[in-house]
């Protein structure tokens, strides 16, 4: 039974810590949300990762809850309803039609008409820089 209790106050003080995080988040958000961004001349790399790692969590919490929220406006709206009004907020719905590229297909193609030499020449390597945060 000590374990489980052990198990309910870590989660809580992960809970707590979350939500002093985010308190925390929304005050130093703040100078970022208008027209100009805070000096950040003096600002360490240390510093500097340590505010785009909290951003990186709210933004992923957020699009979860963005997401969810969406799907139940979704299931109030009548049939073929494609707009709902808040006080201060419209959310209209559009579809959107996307055309992707069957790669396995396009592949398959290329190999079938000019062999690999043909899939080589369509083919080029795309380098870059990622930068990926996580809570240390």
């Amino acid at each position: 039974m000590a374990n489980a209790n052990s198990k309910k106050q870590t989660k809580t003080k992960t809970q707590e810590r979350k939500e002093q995080d985010y308190m925390e988040a929304v005050k130093n958000l703040l100078p970022w949300s208008g027209a100009t961004l805070p000096n950040m001349a003096n600002y360490t790399p240390s510093r500097l990762v340590d505010e785009v790692g909290v951003m990186k969590e709210l933004e992923k919490d957020l699009k979860k809850v963005i997401g969810v929220m969406n799907t139940i406006i979704d299931s109030k709206l009548a049939p073929g309803e494609k707009e709902a009004r808040g006080e201060n907020y419209t959310m209209k719905i559009s579809t959107v039609e996307q055309m992707r590229l069957d790669t396995d297909l396009a592949r398959k193609m290329l190999l079938e008409l000019g062999g690999q030499e043909a899939l080589d020449a369509c083919t080029k390597p795309l380098i870059m820089d990622q930068h990926r945060y996580s809570e240390n």
